[in-house]
């Protein structure tokens, strides 16, 4: 799959991203995430859990009960889905999430469940869910089919900023019947937030563009997107939405290098058709009089925090920082 791809699931138009962040200590200053899938079980509430659900775009889903084989159609909602409901009561996952979710990291609480490859009926219909959660761009056709044959299909847009993530892990709280839950891992949400704001340290103002090469064609990402987030949590200014840009763009060379930022951040070579977006950007000699080259302060992030855009948006900011903290550790030793 090409770094294309990537973009074609994580930004507005061009890209997207199953994970799980788990429960986090509440004793902690600063909240870490512990493995996916470690949410506990959900107790059954029988004829108490009937509820209608309001959806961001328009409609209702009513549910009787609470579900028991839940479908979700993509690797980002899978990423607010694991964090707070059991791998258990998943019928499926997506086979995108084993590489543009955080399940790709940490697969063990997953690997023995069912994958499905494209969200179609048939398929979709084969796994017998009793709740279908999917993204406004997911096929129409597929979630009419099911609608028709009376699954309830809850759907969701794509959020470009934490905000709207966070506002979605309420959502599908809500028709899922965990919304204690869901409360209890924002406010946990919170304290990384609150702990990566307060620790930006030398970042600050550092110039970084977030780029993708498929050997044809470059791309980063502008103002209103999920990785200008993730800057904005690190301290970082974001060079390609200074330069005018929103949303993914297409960027050549000249133009990467008129931009010249201090720090690039790439997609790791897992998920990557060759790996070839850092190895590029090293032995092109028309980036070489970029900062970020001749320094060599190219972070690589996986590719399910690269492209996320998610609750995941914290936890890749979490990496960057660590990641860009240990470039600017590495040049004061060297006197640079």
């Amino acid at each position: 799959m090409s770094p294309l791809r990537i973009l074609a699931w994580v930004l507005p138009l061009v890209l997207l991203a199953v994970v799980s962040i788990t429960y986090l200590r509440k004793d902690s200053r600063r909240a870490t995430p512990v493995a996916p899938g470690a949410a506990p079980a959900v107790a059954d509430e029988g004829e108490n859990f009937a509820r209608d659900v309001r959806m961001p775009e328009g409609g209702t889903v009513h549910l009787d009960k609470r579900p028991q084989r839940v479908v979700v159609a993509s690797a980002s909602l899978m990423d607010t889905v694991a964090a707070i409901w059991p791998p258990s009561r998943l019928a499926a996952i997506p086979v995108q999430a084993l590489t543009w979710s955080t399940i790709a990291r940490k697969p063990a609480p997953f690997a023995t469940l069912p994958r499905f490859e494209r969200f179609d009926a048939e398929e979709i219909f084969a796994l017998k869910p009793d709740l279908v959660i999917c993204t406004t761009l997911s096929s129409g056709e597929t979630m009419t089919a099911l609608q028709s044959a009376g699954v309830p299909v809850f759907r969701l847009g794509l959020p470009e900023e934490l905000d709207g993530a966070r506002h979605d892990l309420k959502l599908i709280a809500s028709v899922l019947g965990v919304e204690e839950r869901a409360q209890e891992f924002d406010e946990l949400l919170q304290e990384r937030i609150e702990a990566l704001i307060r620790d930006v340290g030398d970042r600050t103002g550092l110039s970084a563009a977030f780029y993708v090469h498929d050997g044809s064609e470059g791309w980063s990402s502008g103002s209103r997107t999920p990785a200008e987030e993730i800057l904005r949590l690190t301290g970082l200014a974001n060079a390609t939405s200074s330069a005018g840009h929103v949303g993914s763009v297409r960027v050549g060379f000249e133009e990467l290098v008129a931009m010249d930022p201090e720090i690039l951040i790439v997609p790791s070579a897992f998920g990557e058709e060759d790996g070839q977006t850092a190895t590029l950007l090293r032995s092109e000699t028309a980036l070489a009089s970029m900062q970020a080259v001749k320094r060599n302060r190219i972070v690589s992030l996986h590719p399910s925090l690269f492209s996320t855009s998610s609750i995941e948006i914290v936890t890749a900011a979490e990496e960057l920082s660590k990641s860009v903290d240990e470039l600017l550790a590495r040049s004061r030793r060297n006197g640079r």
